[in-house]
């Protein structure tokens, strides 16, 4: 019982985790965040976004975030699948010129951006929106600001333009393929 009551808590993190992600970077690339939200019952989550920025790639690495948070792994966070967020990653990768973006390519680019993740003033921000988000289980847009709190303008342009550049390199690698599988 213990081991499944132990279990279900680092779900429950991960989850916060997750969300707390997403969050995070659809605020850093200029969407405008309304709400968070977890059920620990049904180990679901939303985020709602007031506003986005029409811009594929920024969907994509929004849709991206949860997994590659979970996947940095600074905490205890086990992974959790959301086919919902792998599909929209797919949906905004073809939006970017795409060509039929398979599981694998998305899983790559999330592990790919997990990276971006060990960048400390956004790991603190994703961890600080996680920590208020597990108790409250609701987050209104102004307690995500406050949790987020200072990222230094530097960093997150640099952030801006990594992710930009893992997306671009998620593209070229699925016309790559289908120009293989062409040749074949």
């Amino acid at each position: 019982m213990n081991d499944a009551r132990s279990q279900r808590l680092r779900d429950f993190r991960s989850l916060c985790l997750h969300e707390a992600a997403h969050a995070v970077v659809g605020e850093l690339l200029g969407w405008r965040v309304r709400s968070a939200r977890v059920w620990r019952s049904r180990l679901e989550g939303e985020v709602n976004f007031a506003s986005s920025c029409r811009r594929p790639w920024v969907d994509a690495i929004v849709s991206a975030a949860g997994h590659a948070a979970e996947l940095a792994s600074w905490t205890d966070a086990v992974p959790i699948p959301s086919h919902t967020d792998r599909r929209e990653v797919r949906d905004a990768l073809r939006g970017c010129g795409a060509v039929r973006p398979t599981d694998a390519e998305v899983k790559g680019m999330e592990q790919q951006l997990a990276i971006l993740f060990l960048v400390e003033p956004i790991r603190a921000a994703v961890e600080r929106v996680a920590r208020t988000l597990a108790p409250l289980r609701r987050l209104s847009r102004a307690q995500i600001v406050e949790a987020i709190g200072v990222v230094p303008l530097i960093h997150r342009i640099r952030w801006r333009r990594l992710a930009r550049r893992l997306v671009d390199q998620a593209v070229t690698e699925t016309r790559i393929r289908a120009q293989l599988e062409t040749l074949s």
